[in-house]
């Protein structure tokens, strides 16, 4: 091969390398004031992803107080992709316009930034506030974050010399000096951050226009070292009227610090209602539970977070029933066709909405109609929770009962519901119907000129020659007189005829009226049986998920195989690979074996890393899957019946 091709070829796999690693710098804030602090964050991936940043330039006119790692994995094309973000929390020591140089990780760097400090000022802005306290030696300690660090940072100069060397030392007295030297020593043992034990905060996303009924998004962000004990607990506070609806919870993953601590998050997920306009105060929620750290200590937390108040502005229309999307169809049992006085038609109403439990869905009211009667019922209701939100099912019936003869006509009918994606009241119209009621025995006789009051037949004839003048002339009949009495058994026959005829009839539609209500009825109880499963294997998630925190492969297996059997009951799920096969998840397969390792590792006692934030993520992608799978089938029932 030539030289030409060689340098050619080394060009292209030095272009491929590159391209699949990858480190991208950004600043929280371009401007800031001394003595803030400000957040870096790195983005890396490709080959240097496991590998930490070289923050040591960052010394000369930053002190680093602390960072924190987020791994996020993505399967794409077949292979699977890990990204990692790191947050440095930096203080600048210094006003001007600094220079943050390329940070380098592995044989990869960052391009660099550019931070503006401006003079620090005593007024404080917003909420933000930088607080101190004490550590257990008397040393000062500032809270950045939830993650706390020595604020006497490290005082040795970038060329290694000692600070009492310095010219504003230099007419200290030899006594001062060493008093500050040794004050400083002693601040170079202090500097190791130290990372709380857990921390629990609150946070809102609340829709624009905020009015009655809404949906209100609360989530709990619980944040702590080493594991949680099984009787760890959050309790919410007293609403009064108001609703509390918890949803699915995301599967809780874990930070790594620059130190190699390791912070693991969980989330809580609700949507809160209230119905009535005014300003209201959310009470604090609580955490209670122990907290085991990685000496095998428990430690009890007990956290609090901080009343939020907001405001509901009066509703825009009643009833509102607010929504992010909201559906409906309709079908009559049958045709407004061929009626007469006491029929019924059934109108049957399958509601689809987002957002808004089928509780709280308010119906317009009936029309009303002289000579017919109309009734309306609910059929069946179901809300089914995700992490994101709410879907709710509603099947509404509407009986029309015709009293009387004559045209009648279905005035339109229209659900209005508040889009709160547009901001704008909507409405889904039923349009108007008309129905025709006949009156019984309406069909008219022929006219005919034979008289069949007795045997004879009378014709009217007129002579020739006679203008004007009819002779009525009898002629005898050659058809025998009937017997009144022969006439009686053929009616009487006829008559026992069409009632077993109408006998038989109701039999047989009473019969299958029976066996469609006891299908009806077994459907429901399938759907109870549904929601009964839907709740244990939530149940048996969480302490699957407490488990693979607790790093427990051992457990966390018998509990995954219990997870599979209440998911997919009656397959004989009794191993791993039962899993493989009925979740049919290309990830899942890299997950287990992942897990297989750690329990081989655990057997040898040697040191595994197991990715157990990944198997939650990839059961709780199975789970909506089922749980979308489960509505569908539960919509289509309504539907039909």
């Amino acid at each position: 091969m030539s030289r030409k091709a060689l340098l050619f070829a080394s060009g292209i796999w030095m272009f491929s390398a590159s391209a699949f690693a990858e480190v991208t710098a950004e600043l929280a804030q371009s401007n800031v004031r001394l003595g803030e602090t400000v957040t870096l964050t790195l983005m890396v991936s490709g080959a240097v992803v496991d590998q930490p940043p070289q923050l040591a330039s960052l010394n000369r006119d930053f002190d680093v107080l602390g960072s924190r790692a987020n791994s996020v994995f993505r399967y794409a094309n077949n292979s699977m992709q890990k990204t990692t973000r790191w947050q440095v929390q930096l203080k600048p020591r210094q006003t001007g316009a600094l220079n943050i140089p390329p940070i380098k990780v592995g044989n990869e760097s960052s391009e660099s930034l550019q931070l503006n400090v401006n003079a620090s000022a005593s007024v404080t802005f917003g909420n933000e506030v930088t607080g101190t306290t004490s550590s257990d030696n008397g040393d000062s300690v500032q809270q950045t974050g939830g993650y706390y660090a020595d604020s006497n940072g490290n005082s040795d100069s970038s060329d290694g010399s000692s600070d009492a060397n310095k010219p504003e030392d230099a007419a200290l007295t030899e006594e001062q000096q060493a008093a500050l030297s040794e004050n400083k020593e002693t601040r170079k043992t202090t500097t190791a951050p130290a990372v709380p034990l857990a921390s629990f905060d609150i946070e809102f996303k609340e829709p624009p226009h905020l009015m009655p009924g809404m949906p209100i998004k609360v989530m709990l962000h619980l944040n702590h070292q080493g594991s949680l004990l099984p009787a760890a607990r959050i309790i919410p506070p007293d609403l009064g009227d108001a609703r509390l609806v918890e949803l699915n919870n995301p599967a809780p993953f874990v930070d790594e610090t620059l130190d190699g601590r390791k912070i693991r998050h969980v989330q809580r997920n609700y949507l809160l209602y209230i119905d009535t306009a005014g300003t209201y105060t959310l009470p604090a929620f609580n955490f209670v539970g122990n907290v085991q750290t990685e000496d095998g200590n428990a430690q009890t937390a007990s956290l609090s977070t901080a009343p939020h108040n907001f405001n509901l502005q009066e509703a825009a229309a009643s009833p509102l029933n607010p929504a992010y999307d909201l559906q409906m169809d309709a079908s009559w049992n049958q045709p407004l066709t061929n009626l007469k006085p006491g029929d019924r038609r059934e109108r049957t109403l399958n509601i689809k909405i987002s957002g808004l439990p089928s509780a709280s869905l308010q119906l317009p009211p009936l029309p009303q109609i002289d000579g017919v009667t109309i009734d309306q019922g609910i059929a069946s209701h179901n809300d089914i929770t995700s992490t994101d939100g709410i879907e709710s099912t509603l099947s509404v019936v509407q009986r029309f009962t015709f009293n009387k003869p004559g045209r009648f006509t279905l005035p339109d009918w229209q659900l209005n519901w508040w889009n709160i994606n547009t901001s704008a009241m909507d409405n889904l119209p039923l349009p108007a119907q008309t129905a025709d009621v006949q009156t019984p025995g309406a069909a008219t006789a022929s006219d005919q000129n034979t008289d069949t009051t007795s045997g004879a037949i009378t014709t009217r004839l007129a002579p020739p020659g006679v203008d004007g003048q009819t002779t009525e002339i009898p002629l005898q009949s050659n058809q025998p007189t009937a017997n009144p009495s022969s006439l009686l058994w053929p009616a009487l026959a006829a008559l026992a005829l069409m009632l077993a005829l109408l006998v038989a009839g109701r039999a047989w539609w009473l019969s299958r009226k029976v066996h469609r209500l006891e299908g009806y009825l077994d459907q429901l109880q399938q759907q109870q049986e549904e929601k009964k499963q839907i709740a244990n294997e939530s149940e048996i998630y969480e302490e699957l998920a407490l488990l693979c925190h607790a790093n427990q492969p051992k457990l966390a297996k018998l509990k995954l195989i219990e997870w599979g059997q209440c998911v997919w009951p009656g397959e004989g799920v009794a191993t791993l690979q039962d899993i493989r096969e009925h979740a049919k998840h290309p990830t899942l397969n890299y997950v287990l074996e992942d897990l297989e390792s750690a329990l081989i590792a655990a057997e040898e006692r040697t040191p595994y890393e197991w990715h157990s934030d990944l198997l939650l993520q990839m059961l709780n992608e199975i789970r909506h899957r089922i749980i979308r799978a489960k509505t569908d089938a539960m919509l289509q029932f309504n539907a039909l019946t």
